[in-house]
């Protein structure tokens, strides 16, 4: 795990972040968009071509879907399509998270820990 500390401002408008990357949590993201992928692109070809067409129940399910939507896009065709541009813009984020604290006594490292602990208690 790696981590860096910024503090942002002075006096009492003083924010302390701490910026954690996790490098078995962004493999764990990449295999989760990998599958979402799949699973669009299945979506995709039971949809078939749609040109012309009123759109099906399927297609309003995909664009609304909370995952799925994030990484489709609508073409004026009314065909539906893989964002692709969606996907470079999220790749340099995967697991990567940020914690804000006030606390000055703790090291960065502690704060990432006991963060991580946190979420395991959870």
């Amino acid at each position: 795990m790696l981590v860096k500390e910024m503090i942002v401002g002075e006096g009492e408008r003083r924010r302390r972040f701490v910026l954690v990357c996790n490098p078995e949590e962004a493999q764990r993201d990449r295999t989760s968009r990998e599958w979402v992928f799949r699973k669009i692109e299945e979506s995709l070809a039971a949809i078939g071509d749609q040109k012309g067409k009123d759109h099906k129940k399927s297609v309003c399910a995909l664009l609304s879907h909370r995952i799925m939507d994030r990484y489709t896009r609508k073409l004026k065709s009314v065909s539906i399509t893989i964002d692709k541009n969606r996907i470079c813009e999220n790749s340099h984020l995967y697991g990567k998270y940020i914690i804000s604290t006030g606390d000055d006594m703790l090291t960065a490292e502690d704060v990432a820990l006991g963060y991580k602990q946190l979420l395991e208690v959870e």
